[in-house]
């Protein structure tokens, strides 16, 4: 028997679960966090990968930071660098109170281009002062075919442009089970479906 779920019920519960299932992921070589993406998230080419780090006051003065995306999986992808060089700064403008103490976050909220393949790529971030790479899996859907009932959402974001390669990675897969990515495209597919059944 299959049990049908109010369309606000169901909303609130995959609000829910984006929500807490967030959390963020020190870098590997300890001097930043990253909170999106997580590793293992779900994007759909043409919408917004976003990207949210930061750092602290113990993080060195000669810190640095370049982001990139790339695949080694999909035929022709290029690696794509997303913020070369990113912001590190620690002003009152990117200021944040966590658990009673003070840290610096950035937000890019990068418009992924439509005609991006699908497949496996990774987001690298790169840490130029010790040249330590934290290494974030994702995965890009297609983008969805275009209808005449679906409606896009505006986008404003950073573009990449083809650069070198980060220096050597090291790779992070699994460090942070558990959690879950969710794009506001895929969200809005899923409210979509859910309304087109009742």
């Amino acid at each position: 028997m299959v049990r049908l779920v109010s369309l606000p019920a169901a909303i609130a519960t995959l609000l829910y679960a984006a929500v807490t299932a967030s959390a963020a992921q020190t870098s590997d070589d300890g001097q930043f966090n990253i909170s999106s993406p997580n590793n293992g998230g779900i994007f759909v080419a043409g919408q917004i990968l976003p990207l949210t780090y930061s750092m602290d006051d113990a993080t060195s003065s000669s810190f640095g930071l370049n982001i990139y995306l790339t695949s080694s999986t999909v035929a022709n992808a290029t690696t794509t660098a997303i913020a070369a060089p990113a912001d590190v700064s620690k002003d009152a403008s990117s200021a944040l109170t966590e658990d009673g103490k003070t840290i610096y976050q950035h937000i890019i909220n990068y418009a992924l281009p439509a005609s991006t393949a699908a497949g496996s790529y990774s987001v690298i971030f790169e840490a130029t002062n010790t040249n330590v790479n934290t290494t974030i899996p994702v995965t890009i859907r297609a983008a969805a075919a275009a209808s005449s009932s679906s409606s896009s959402l505006a986008s404003s974001s950073a573009t990449g442009s083809s650069s070198s390669s980060p220096s050597s990675s090291s790779d992070n897969n699994g460090s942070s089970a558990g959690h879950l990515a969710v794009s506001a495209g895929f969200l809005g597919a899923v409210i979509a479906s859910v309304a087109a059944v009742f």
